[in-house]
């Protein structure tokens, strides 16, 4: 299945793709959010933030240390198999950072 956003091809979903992402359970969600995106890719701590999954849509809450994070882990996380989306309430130490909403698809 083609992906598109505004008019362009951004990717192709394949069967196991959509098979993968209802057939995973929240907790491995967020287990590999957690250990792949946190720990791995950002050399965050793993319980840095409060990571709250319910039917593959993601609430993160907490404090980062840069704006930069707040706004790069939204379509990271994303890009996690079953996620479907990601709401971002976190802060930049002390202050509100920028909302993000991200959804699979562009939408």
């Amino acid at each position: 299945m083609p992906v598109l956003h505004e008019g362009r091809l951004v990717g192709i979903l394949s069967r196991g793709d959509l098979m993968r992402a209802f057939a995973r359970s929240d907790a491995e969600i967020e287990e590999d959010i957690r250990q792949e995106v946190l720990l791995h890719s950002l050399s965050m701590s793993p319980d840095e933030l409060d990571i709250e999954v319910d039917g593959g849509e993601i609430t993160l809450r907490g404090e980062v240390d840069a704006e930069f994070l707040a706004e790069l882990l939204p379509p990271e996380i994303q890009r996690v198999p079953g996620v479907v989306a990601v709401r971002s309430e976190l802060t930049t130490r002390g202050r509100p950072a920028a909302r993000a909403t991200a959804r699979r698809g562009g939408d």
